[in-house]
């Protein structure tokens, strides 16, 4: 069963208004067995002494999940969704008795407060949402996504409605080409008032495929590929000699007419208005009704199964003449984004139309003999010719699926829902890299001293983690913290693959592993290295339970686990460390046809501890890196997102003054001596940038106690080593570590970000 309730106009409200705090209510099937939602608000007013009725909430969503049954309420105001107060329920599939009910609601007194001083100001909802039309925030979206120094691609755009700070804000989401960008906008005076940007995160035929990668960096021989089998492959797939979206090429995609409200509306499509999600869903109409032909090595097999589709980038036949057989029409849908010149003015145009398919299968000798070259400049006209990518990316997906399903990854629609795969975008602004969106991983091409992510299963299957995660975690879900939680649990998830493949023996490159590793919670002020703290933790926790349980068994427990902990997280509004490991705990609380109840709890505390976690909320550890007199965080600047801008000679140096501290708590000691590494090479996109100490690639300090601060200085010269950015300048960070004392992994890291266009 799923019944999904869209809701098509939201205005979401906060407070500022009132101090009475949110009502928390949290009940389990120990207290209660009626899941009921009428019955569950009883219980409800019962414990806040409150007066709710029904009529005050409104179902967003409801679906069957693998283990159990979900509904997704929200708390209304005149039939207008208040932000992030919800009710969401879990119960049984069979009897519906209660399993876990999360309510977090507004009192009700804040609620009238709220409404009678609004309509006391003379304000309508309506009339001030009306007030600013979709052309009239299209227009001021585009302005602020034009000043992005590296992303002006508008995707996709979404907003809803939301009262914060006393405030009707305007939040909006535009999906850019290679990361999100977020908009506030006052309703009222109708000007910006935030913005910010993040990046983002059955035939069966014989094969030879890397178990685990092709190579793990300097020195590194690559292992013996292992012979594997393609599996559930489609015997049918969609018959075209052509493409089937030109239907869809009728009318223009201009970016300055994107907007996803009129773009819905037929009306105004005849006007030139458009809007992605429009256009998605009628190139899925498209699919639907293609006619289909056998999928057999005479007419050419396509790598197309239940679980994944491979396909090439549309630009492929353009930017690589040197392909040497003639790419057939994928039916797998598309979009690219061209430059187009209207009246004199230079604008992107999206053009809807499909990828293209890779080498055919032409017999089952035929994909055994493939070649795994690795050529020595990467040349993707080699990798294309060769067909061996596309082979390593279908066997990846395919396992990561069906690993998942066997150990209970079986909720319906989300465990089954193929992925796509598209090969070698040739974007030089996206070289050496793999992303995940919409269903769809990601590769590009890739700089000789780069690794060829196609043939890396870890980052493969990292980045399809993204994908389970969103899945299974919901639309609405809302990360507390810097965005570790997705980063470290799509490491964790690709491990939990890799375990699956390698039966627990050791591989060459496993020490290298990024999950395995000693960082702690707060110690950081990048994404990645936030998600060390989670994934390290988890895979911690991992290793307790292999030992314990053995490794079959173990390996089944902790999955069957994480799923469930991932489901009873659905849509969580601010979901932080401490919310995830006691949903953790919670989840080990109920008993599963693998687990017993309470049986990992132990091991789960046990892998917390020395990661600088507070079980109560108190303060933890801290690590200082400041810039002069400004501590370098997350969102300051020298930040990824905001690196320190520079235009200076060639010849000239720049010099930042660096100070760094280390805080101690009683949970929580650093070791002493304690060494401070600051790493100029190994890290992604490092080296771009010439640094002063740079050729030793690590300059050391200590720290003797406590008290001492650490000065030194940051010297970065003139010379772009490296361009990575499209106006000709080199992004670069120096990477702060912190070493305890005898410990073989660092404990606490930061980076410190420059941006340099180099003057002539």
């Amino acid at each position: 069963m799923q019944k999904l309730i869209l809701v098509t106009s939201i205005l979401i409200c906060s407070f500022a208004l009132a101090e009475d705090k949110p009502h928390q209510i949290h009940l389990t099937g120990k207290q209660q067995t009626e899941s009921r939602f009428s019955e569950l608000l009883k219980k409800i007013n019962e414990i806040t002494q409150s007066n709710y009725v029904e009529s005050d909430f409104k179902l967003f969503e409801e679906r069957d999940l693998a283990t159990s049954h979900y509904q997704f309420y929200v708390q209304v105001l005149k039939d207008a969704p208040l932000r992030r107060r919800t009710v969401r329920i879990w119960s049984d599939l069979k009897n519906r008795n209660l399993i876990q009910m999360e309510a977090t609601l507004e009192p009700q007194s804040s609620v009238q407060e709220l409404w009678l001083t609004f309509t006391d100001q003379g304000f309508s909802p309506r009339n001030l949402q009306a007030s600013l039309s979709s052309q009239e925030t299209m227009t001021i979206v585009r302005d602020v996504v034009s000043k992005h120094r590296d992303d002006q691609r508008i995707q996709s755009v979404k907003w809803s409605d939301e009262w914060s700070n006393g405030s009707l804000l305007r939040f909006i989401k535009v999906k850019g080409r290679v990361g999100t960008h977020k908009i506030v906008i006052n309703l009222t005076s109708q000007q910006v008032v935030d913005s910010s940007y993040e990046q983002f995160p059955q035939i069966d035929i014989p094969a030879l495929v890397y178990p685990i990668y092709e190579e793990a960096g300097e020195g590194f021989i690559p292992p013996t590929r292992i012979p594997v089998l393609l599996k559930n492959i489609n015997d049918r797939v969609p018959n075209i000699t052509e493409d089937p979206y030109v239907v869809l090429r009728k009318q223009r995609y201009l970016e300055d007419m994107m907007d996803p409200i009129l773009g819905m509306d037929p009306n105004f499509q005849k006007k030139g208005y458009w809007s992605p999600v429009a256009i998605k869903n009628q190139a899925l109409a498209v699919l639907k009704n293609l006619s289909t032909r056998d999928n057999n090595f005479q007419n050419g097999l396509v790598l197309d199964g239940k679980y994944v589709t491979i396909s090439l980038h549309a630009s492929v036949i353009a930017k690589f003449p040197g392909i040497k057989f003639k790419p057939q029409q994928s039916a797998q849908y598309q979009p690219v984004w061209k430059e187009t010149t209207i009246n004199d003015k230079i604008l992107s145009e999206l053009v809807p139309q499909n990828a293209l398919l890779g080498k055919p299968v032409i017999s089952p000798e035929e994909v055994l003999n493939r070649v795994a070259f690795r050529h020595p400049q990467h040349d993707p006209e080699t990798y294309i010719n060769d067909g061996f990518d596309e082979v390593q990316v279908y066997w990846a997906v395919d396992t990561l699926m069906t690993a998942l399903q066997e150990m209970g990854f079986t909720d319906p629609d989300l465990s089954t829902r193929p992925f796509n795969a598209i090969l070698f975008d040739p974007d030089i602004s996206m070289k050496n890299n793999a992303y995940y969106t919409d269903d769809t991983i990601n590769f590009t091409t890739y700089s000789p001293e780069a690794q060829n992510f196609a043939r890396d299963n870890t980052t493969i299957w990292h980045e399809l983690g993204h994908g389970v995660m969103d899945r299974l975690m919901g639309d609405y879900l809302e990360l507390a913290d810097t965005g570790g939680l997705s980063e470290g649990m799509a490491d964790y998830l690709a491990q939990l693959i890799i375990q699956y493949v390698t039966n627990g023996k050791p591989y060459e490159g496993l020490e290298k592993m990024r999950i395995i590793n000693q960082t702690g919670f707060n110690l950081t002020n990048e994404v990645h290295d936030d998600g060390e703290a989670y994934g390290g933790t988890m895979n911690d926790f991992l290793v307790k339970a292999l030992a314990k349980f053995g490794h079959k068994q173990g390996l089944q427990k902790v999955v069957d686990l994480t799923l469930e902990a991932m489901r009873l997280s659905r849509n969580h509004s601010g979901l932080t460390a401490q919310d995830w490991f006691n949903h953790m705990l919670f989840a080990d609380e109920l008993a599963s046809n693998m687990r017993s109840p309470g049986e990992l709890k132990d091991l789960l505390i046990d892998a917390l501890r020395g990661r600088n976690y507070s079980f109560d909320g108190s303060t933890t550890a801290k690590f200082q890196l400041i810039n002069d007199k400004d501590e370098v965080t997350s969102e300051t600047q020298g930040s990824r997102e905001k690196p320190i801008e520079l235009k200076v000679k060639r010849t000239d140096w720049v010099t930042y003054n660096m100070h760094t501290k280390l805080m101690s708590t009683e949970n929580y000691k650093f070791k002493y001596p304690v060494t401070v590494k600051v790493q100029f090479e190994g890290g992604p996109i490092q080296g771009a940038i010439r640094w002063e100490g740079q050729e030793n690639k690590t300059v050391e300090y200590t720290l003797n106690a406590e008290k001492d601060v650490l000065d030194f200085a940051l010297k970065a010269y003139g010379t772009c080593d490296a361009i990575n950015r499209d106006d000709g300048s080199c992004v670069d960070f120096a990477y702060v570590q912190i070493w305890n004392s005898g410990e073989q992994k660092p404990v606490a890291k930061k980076r410190f970000y420059l941006r340099i266009k180099s003057l002539e």
